[in-house]
């Protein structure tokens, strides 16, 4: 309208330009509805069928088959997730993931659903075609989308608040019901322990060249303890405080694999769900989630669980007692219920990771998908190098900073070993072949000579606040005053 005004050019009036605003909108919905139907025909002439079908009600039913799909589990239960999964199986079997759509940008996708998700079945259904085929495509093609978002959130608060934070919960308050009776025996044992100490100094065995008299310290020790109280302490102790290092974590997964109730109605619906996919890092645990199902079938009771038949691999250092160690099953089986909450937890993490990953969806879809590579790449590599000040390719520019860190590693590793015994920085290497960095604590530095003067100096110049305060009534009578006058 500028141009139009520099160039004396008769504008046309308002309403025209909004009958051609509108004419010009009007002719790109129909646009879009004709491609949306036609893409729907062509991936199967019985599509646009099948769509409408879902706008009938039932029989016996209060609301329609799409009504029906377009609401989520509002539970938090095993039951609840294996009727998410079977919502997506439902809608997935539509196959709506053929269609050819990708000349059309997702917003007008999304904006087409959103309309047809806020119209009412029968509204739908008198819709003319092809608009009718078109809202209820993108309506499906919406809702495949949230429908898989909706389950593996579902299974993410399963994990977390019915399985994980249970057993936790329980593992602690079992430990703390432990408590009393484990600081009465250490009580015991720390006096019968510093009697027995001083005994033995006393005795000086190394310099004297004399036996050792058994029966005088424990004469010792009865004076402040039973030989019976210390012997029973002793076994309370060993059998309130295991061995295992991290023996609050082994205890928990022992409780968590208490949970396979919870978990078993939907272990053949997630093992046979074709959404998850994974990257190369959770390719393992992908298959340990395919073989959900078969598990599940297996009659343990018939026939046991052998160690060649699941992936170790699957199986942290943690989880292996549970695992490998019940001793209500037969020498060497493995405990199924254990193994197969192992693997949900592997899957809880990976999915978190983006390790593992569900299509179409858009909480938990692969961020890899995104990234540019061949000809998209070759296309903008250019500008985006200048963007980011890069005089050199990407490749170049990675190897360069796999070298420095290479390097940087490596300079790391053989510092310590220079220093020798004075060194504050250690590597130790754990059990399960990660390396762990030891750091000594530092000790205080001491305080300058020169910190008191400074503190002075700033105390001098510190402006006392409460000779410059005001009382907010005095400010509220000044202003008062400037008012009136």
């Amino acid at each position: 309208m500028g141009w139009l005004r520099r160039h004396r050019v008769l504008l046309p009036g308002v309403s025209v330009l909004a009958r051609q605003v509108s004419e010009a909108r009007t002719v790109a919905e129909k646009r879009l509805h004709a491609t949306v139907a036609g893409a729907a025909r062509r991936a199967d002439p019985a599509l646009p069928g099948d769509l409408v079908a879902t706008l009938t009600t039932p029989v016996g039913s209060r609301f329609s088959e799409l009504e029906r799909l377009r609401r989520p589990p509002t539970r938090t239960t095993g039951t609840a997730f294996a009727r998410a999964l079977e919502r997506v199986d439902e809608i997935g079997a539509y196959w709506l993931g053929r269609l050819r759509l990708s000349q059309i940008p997702p917003n007008r996708m999304a904006a087409l659903a959103r309309y047809a998700l806020g119209s009412k079945a029968p509204l739908l259904e008198r819709a003319a075609e092809p608009k009718r085929t078109a809202m209820l495509t993108a309506v499906m093609r919406h809702l495949e989308t949230k429908a898989i978002d909706e389950a593996l959130d579902l299974f993410q608060v399963l994990m977390a608040t019915r399985l994980l934070n249970t057993a936790k919960r329980k593992t602690e308050k079992e430990r703390l019901s432990t408590l009393p009776q484990l600081e009465k025996a250490s009580r015991v044992l720390a006096r019968a322990a510093k009697v027995l100490l001083q005994e033995l100094e006393l005795e000086l065995v190394e310099e004297q060249e004399t036996d050792l008299d058994v029966a005088a310290l424990w004469a010792a020790v009865e004076e402040v303890a039973p030989r019976a109280a210390v012997m029973s302490a002793a076994a309370t102790v060993v059998t309130l405080v295991p061995e295992d290092e991290n023996s609050a974590e082994v205890a928990m997964r022992a409780a968590l694999a208490n949970r396979h109730a919870t978990v078993r109605p939907f272990l053949a619906l997630l093992g046979e769900s074709k959404a998850l996919d994974a990257a190369s890092a959770g390719k393992r645990v992908l298959a340990g989630v395919r073989g959900l199902p078969a598990l599940a079938r297996r009659k343990v009771g018939v026939k046991p669980l052998l160690p060649r038949e699941v992936d170790d691999k699957l199986v942290p250092l943690a989880w292996r007692k549970a695992v490998y160690a019940n001793p209500d099953l037969p020498q060497g089986a493995v405990d199924r219920d254990a193994y197969v909450v192992c693997v949900l937890e592997q899957l809880h993490r990976a999915l978190n990771n983006r390790d593992m990953f569900a299509a179409p969806s858009h909480r938990w879809s692969n961020p890899r998908a995104w990234l540019l590579d061949g000809p998209d790449l070759d296309a903008v590599e250019e500008d985006v190098l200048a963007a980011l000040s890069l005089d050199m390719p990407v490749t170049e520019h990675l190897a360069e900073l796999v070298r420095g860190l290479d390097a940087g590693w490596k300079q790391l590793a053989t510092r310590p070993e220079e220093a020798g015994p004075a060194a504050k920085v250690s590597m130790e290497v754990q059990d399960d072949g990660r390396v762990k960095l030891n750091v000594d604590k530092l000790g205080a530095l001491g305080e300058p000579k020169s910190l008191p003067g400074y503190e002075a100096l700033t105390r001098a110049r510190l402006v006392h606040v409460d000779q410059y305060y005001l009382r907010a009534d005095t400010i509220a009578a000044a202003n008062a005053a400037l008012i009136a006058a």
